[in-house]
């Protein structure tokens, strides 16, 4: 699997690229990063898998592999600004590939009102 960012996670070199489908990536099922990122800041539940390559936004699944840099910037923006609502009894919190830096402790303050 890819760990690059504005790519399919499951496309192979050589594969027809990706196409958008209803808001959703044709190959492996993601929402548009456009779709993601307004629906963290309309304060929809984000739930991490214990991946660091995946997380659901209510019900929706999102591949970070699709974020272009400029979304990276708009979600990075809105979790240090505590606007992403991550699910409290996630049992495993592992930081996004594309930001490794951010340290468990900084996801567990997040948490807390």
């Amino acid at each position: 699997m890819k760990k690059t960012l504005d790519c399919c996670p499951y496309q192979e070199d050589g594969d027809l690229p990706f196409t958008w489908i209803e808001d959703h990536c044709s190959i492996c099922g993601s929402i548009t990063p456009q779709l993601a990122i307004a629906m963290i800041q309309a304060g929809w539940l984000v739930s991490p898998l214990g991946k660091d390559y995946k997380c659901y936004i209510g019900h929706e699944l999102v591949y970070f592999q699709h974020l272009s840099p400029s979304h990276v910037r708009s979600f990075l923006g809105l979790f240090l600004a505590g606007k992403v609502n991550l699910r409290k009894d996630s049992y495993i919190l592992i930081a996004p590939f594309f930001a490794p830096s951010i340290k468990i402790v900084d996801i567990l303050k997040s948490l807390t009102p």
